[in-house]
């Protein structure tokens, strides 16, 4: 009964004094008044009616009270302990983070919908969102490939800053990237290159887009990482993968009224640990001419092409290994005018064919959480035949002309070995790279001395990311290479990193060369 009567007393004197029983502590005095506010980390804006859990730290933890946020973003409440509080609203991400009692502070909720295909892997530590990234990258997902419509990669970079394309009849599209030549733009599939160049360049109609994620373009010396023809940047095209549905089924259609009919479709199976994604496309083009007049010849050739892939996968938690190939066919007619008075019956009309195949495995291995191993290996084969037919135009026969300048064929096949190992120390300041690119390319042709040539570039690079304050990022690198025709420079590069404010960082970028010790070039982009 003594017991009772004291607990009744106290609970009186409680009531009285104003002191609740249980739950978080509340004192009017204005020392353990906490004002928060929380706003748009993007915008700026106020978030009204967000919910906020408030959370005792101490030894009686648990949640003591849940409070909304009014139209201005405004929550107030009384504490006299520190406790932890939970932000959470639709379409932001969940905000966590301690208060004191009497703190006033302004909390900055990230809007979720910002972070959809901001992550990056090429030449990255490990996958890393846009704005983390110390190298200056433009992701174009999947959302903007369909919004423009876009059937190869030469139309998906129309119109995109500091890229100009070029187009050849023969030798299809081409780009320049910050005043640079498409010699020194490096292009990659999944991290495999694309080889294959005429007259140094790259057929950006060849790409086709019909299975791709999302495209990654860094704008700046990559050197140190992915060899002397990055020196204006990397142009990394990243494949889709299986997503969870157990069975998936795609197919899409495109018409355009000169002439263009696209098909593609394809499908993927996923069971436990296994994918398996396949996909097949066509697209034609019937030619095209601004001058009615000529009856035959065409500014704009007739092309067909075909391409397929395939990918096996298999993902756990620290595996991932991906085994796919790759298949593309290309035709291309040019249709000749005419000949003379006397041969207006005939023409010359040329072909050209191009065949691009690809085998590639990759492997990932995660060893801690911040240590992980890359390794690809890649075969890949280009060839580009061109003939050239007299042609009746009576009876449409064709016969191969005989002299030898009217014909030709070229070749080439690569074997890539790439590997990198990453790792940070000191609690995440340090970060290091190191990792091999071994590349063997031959050659064959009548435009090749001897008909056929080989050449061997086996390099090691390592860099070093350190973060000595929060907001400074700083990243030396340096390659090392050995050529089996020429004497290769030692490429170093400097990337530094100045986070300034929450929407503004700045970013300098220094790559240079050096020949048996003497500087040869720098530059500062």
């Amino acid at each position: 009964m003594k017991r009772i009567r004291i607990n009744i007393l106290i609970i009186c004197l409680a009531l009285v004094t104003g002191f609740p029983v249980t739950g978080q502590t509340v004192d009017n005095d204005k020392r353990y008044q906490v004002h928060l506010s929380l706003v748009d980390s993007i915008t700026g804006e106020p978030i009204a009616f967000a919910h906020v859990l408030i959370e005792n730290t101490g030894k009686k933890s648990g949640v003591t009270k849940g409070v909304t946020s009014d139209e201005k973003g405004k929550v107030e409440f009384s504490t006299k302990v520190p406790v932890k509080i939970t932000a959470t609203f639709i379409g932001y991400q969940h905000l966590v983070d301690t208060i004191k009692p009497g703190e006033q502070k302004t909390l900055f909720m990230a809007p979720a919908v910002y972070n959809v295909d901001e992550v990056v892997v090429t030449a990255q530590y490990q996958p890393e969102t846009v704005d983390k990234s110390i190298y200056r990258i433009k992701v174009l997902g999947s959302q903007t490939i369909n919004q423009k419509a876009a059937v190869n990669l030469n139309e998906m970079l129309a119109g995109e800053l500091n890229i100009r394309s070029t187009h050849d009849n023969v030798l299809g599209s081409s780009i320049s990237m910050q005043g640079l030549q498409g010699e020194h733009v490096k292009f990659l599939v999944d991290g495999v290159p694309v080889i294959g160049r005429q007259n140094g360049n790259i057929d950006l109609q060849q790409l086709n887009l019909q299975n791709i994620d999302h495209i990654e373009i860094i704008q700046g010396p990559m050197s140190v990482v992915y060899g002397s023809n990055a020196l204006a940047g990397v142009i990394n095209i990243i494949t889709k993968e299986s997503d969870r549905q157990k069975v998936s089924l795609n197919a899409e259609g495109y018409y355009e009224s000169v002439g263009a009919y696209n098909f593609s479709g394809g499908g993927s199976y996923a069971k436990k640990k296994n994918s398996f994604i396949v996909n097949v496309g066509r697209n034609f083009f019937d030619g095209f001419s601004n001058n009615d007049s000529v009856t035959r010849y065409q500014e704009w050739k007739p092309k067909l092409q075909w391409d397929a892939d395939g990918t096996y996968m298999y993902k756990s938690q620290k595996t991932k290994l991906k085994i796919g190939g790759t298949y593309f066919y290309e035709k291309i007619q040019d249709k000749g005018n005419p000949l003379e008075v006397f041969n207006w019956d005939k023409a010359f009309d040329k072909y050209y064919y191009t065949n691009r195949f690809v085998i590639r495995g990759e492997i990932t291995q995660l060893f801690t959480k911040r240590a992980n191993m890359n390794m690809i290996a890649a075969y890949s084969y280009y060839s580009r035949i061109k003939n050239t037919y007299l042609k009746d135009l009576t009876n449409l026969e064709e016969t191969l002309v005989p002299e030898e300048s009217k014909q030709d064929t070229t070749r080439f096949d690569n074997i890539l070995l790439r590997g990198d190992y990453n790792n940070s120390i000191k609690s995440g300041k340090l970060q290091y790279k190191v990792g091999i690119d071994l590349n063997r390319e031959t050659g064959y042709g009548k435009r090749i001395k001897d008909n056929q040539q080989e050449i061997g570039d086996y390099a090691a690079y390592m860099s070093l990311n350190y973060i000595p304050v929060p907001v400074l990022n700083i990243q030396p690198g340096i390659r090392v290479i050995y050529n089996t025709k020429y004497s290769a420079p030692l490429v170093y590069s400097l990337n530094v990193k100045w986070n300034i404010t929450e929407p503004l960082s700045m970013r300098l970028s220094i790559h240079g060369k050096r020949f048996q010790g003497a500087f040869a070039e720098g530059t500062l982009p």
